[in-house]
């Protein structure tokens, strides 16, 4: 007996990728996906062509390639499927390497691998691992909706003429014989007299004409009063706005005057003084005001009369050491009896625009006045006077 052996070669298998999709959707927007521990899905820029084949022009795409030596885990996929699953990168590696262990073992088996939307995975005949791209994905997204376009020139289309056919003088004469005979004739029908119709007239009942009347006069009692009730809406809204402004206004002079008294402004003087002086006249005059409130309040109805300088005493002195100014009199008097009380013969310089200058001491020169300045500020740390020039 002889036995004959029969060896029947099955087809390759189709095996899908669980993870094709999230491999699709990243290779949109980026250049390598690698999967760890298999290789890396590669794509690469490709212009423009012209097909050879059928002379069209087809438009900008991306290339998908495989490379077997990037292997290493650059963490995208892993990422991706923890982000879209909310699973941890660490369970989101165990799937991947799982599945990367299954696509291993069938392609040692002579499967076929397929990833949905990029290609097929399979082994050669030295057991390395080929890609064939799938071509009908255009992965470039700035080619999305563009197609391929044809630029032969289109072959123009013969329209066929129509066949004229020739009839001879005989036979239309028959044919318009037979055709005289099959009309019946007809005759023509007495014209009829038309019967004058008469429009009944349309009378209103007087009903109508009083809704209709009464309607209208509504419609004038409206407009008349339209504008009525747009001065009854506009006078009381002016009379709040102008009551507003004129107690905001009486409110602001109040709060003014209240403010004025205990208030020490200086104005811009011409002052010639050392570079490190600073015009802080009106902090000084706070802080002074401030240490010695009680007395000032005791002694404020008791206010001896202004200290002024003769006048040829005012013509030797050119520079003055200047403690404050002030815009209220009364203000000045207090702050010049507060100097006096310690000990200073201070007096008043005079008026300079709406402000009054009360002085320390007088003197002839520039350094005399900013020498005393120095020791003032010394005998009362923080204070801050400066030297005025008359």
């Amino acid at each position: 007996m002889q036995f004959t052996l029969c060896f029947v070669i099955l087809p390759p298998k189709f095996i899908q990728v669980s993870f094709g999709k999230e491999i699709y959707t990243l290779l949109l927007q980026h250049d390598i996906v690698i999967i760890p521990g298999l290789g890396a899905f590669v794509s690469e820029y490709r212009p423009a062509e012209i097909s050879d084949e059928s002379d069209e022009i087809k438009p900008p795409s991306k290339t998908i390639s495989f490379n077997g030596q990037l292997k290493n885990n650059d963490g995208l996929l892993v990422g991706h499927i923890a982000e879209k699953l909310h699973i941890s990168h660490f369970n989101a590696l165990v799937r991947i390497e799982k599945e990367r262990d299954e696509m291993l073992f069938k392609l040692d088996k002579g499967d076929e691998v397929f990833v949905e939307g990029v290609g097929t995975l399979s082994h050669n005949e030295q057991g390395e691992i080929v890609f064939e791209a799938s071509e009908e994905e255009n992965m470039l997204l700035d080619s999305f909706g563009l197609g391929a376009m044809s630029i032969s020139e289109p072959e123009p289309v013969e329209i066929p003429e129509e066949e004229t056919v020739e009839t001879t003088e005989e036979e239309t004469a028959v044919v318009e014989e037979e055709q005289q005979k099959a009309e019946p004739e007809v005759s023509e029908p007495e014209p009829q007299q038309e019967e004058p119709v008469t429009k009944e007239p349309v009378v209103e009942e007087p009903e109508i004409k009083e809704e209709k009347q009464a309607v209208q006069t509504k419609e004038k009692e409206a407009k008349k009063r339209k504008p009525w009730l747009f001065l009854l809406i506009i006078i009381p809204l002016l009379a709040v706005s102008v009551f507003i402004y004129l107690k905001g206004f009486n409110n602001t002079n109040g709060d003014e005057e209240e403010m004025l008294p205990p208030t020490k402004t200086t104005e811009e003087l011409t002052i010639e003084q050392a570079p490190v002086a600073v015009d802080t006249a009106s902090t000084d005059s706070v802080l002074i005001a401030a240490e010695d409130s009680t007395l000032a309040a005791d002694t404020t109805q008791n206010i001896p009369e202004a200290v002024e300088m003769t006048t040829e005493e005012q013509d030797s002195m050119k520079y003055y050491l200047v403690g404050g100014s002030f815009s209220v009199k009364e203000n000045a008097d207090n702050y010049l009896l507060e100097l006096q009380q310690k000990g200073y013969e201070a007096f008043h310089v005079g008026k300079k625009g709406r402000f009054f200058i009360v002085g320390i001491a007088g003197y002839k020169t520039f350094s005399e006045a900013d020498a005393a300045k120095v020791k003032y500020m010394e005998d009362n740390p923080g204070s801050e006077v400066w030297v005025y020039r008359k």
